[in-house]
């Protein structure tokens, strides 16, 4: 929740704070960008990153502050930080697996023949790069075959 130096609140969720501006999503009214100087008080429970001018960040949800010119962040010790001092902010995750972001990719490359298919019976035609082998080579899955002109071989 977000409480607005004019009295006002917006209840939605951060999405994150960058150049004095707070991108805040709400149901209603969308997605809203809020100047900092315009926030009286910010009030989260998801855990926020937040980024001082010098490169510290503090990690945590955000409580109630006593000070309209402090942001407090719910540690085991309780830590006020100065909104003249906090550059960025950006919600992240609490637990390890929900922090971990993998990808896996798995790429084939051919240099001989641009038809090479993959998966069913294999199919590559050699009279492209030696007009001396003018026939298809095929495969069943399961074997394998090789073609001793060009050291190819392949195993399904």
């Amino acid at each position: 929740m977000v409480y607005l130096n004019n009295g006002d609140r917006v209840t939605g969720e951060i999405k994150s704070l960058y150049r004095g501006l707070l991108e805040f999503k709400t149901d209603h009214m969308g997605t809203l960008l809020i100047d900092w100087e315009d926030i009286s008080e910010i009030v989260s429970d998801t855990g926020q990153s937040v980024e001082l001018t010098n490169g510290q960040r503090f990690y945590g949800p955000l409580e109630k502050s006593e000070n309209s010119d402090t942001v407090a962040i719910k540690t085991e010790q309780g830590i006020a930080l100065s909104t003249n001092y906090i550059t960025n902010m950006y919600p992240v995750e609490a637990g390890f697996w929900q922090q971990l972001d993998l990808s896996f990719q798995l790429g084939f490359n051919w240099d001989k023949s641009s038809e090479v298919i993959l998966g069913g019976t294999p199919r590559i035609p050699l009279d492209r790069e030696d007009p001396r082998a003018s026939e298809t080579l095929q495969s069943k899955p399961s074997s394998c075959w090789s073609q001793s002109r060009i050291n190819l071989a392949l195993c399904g």
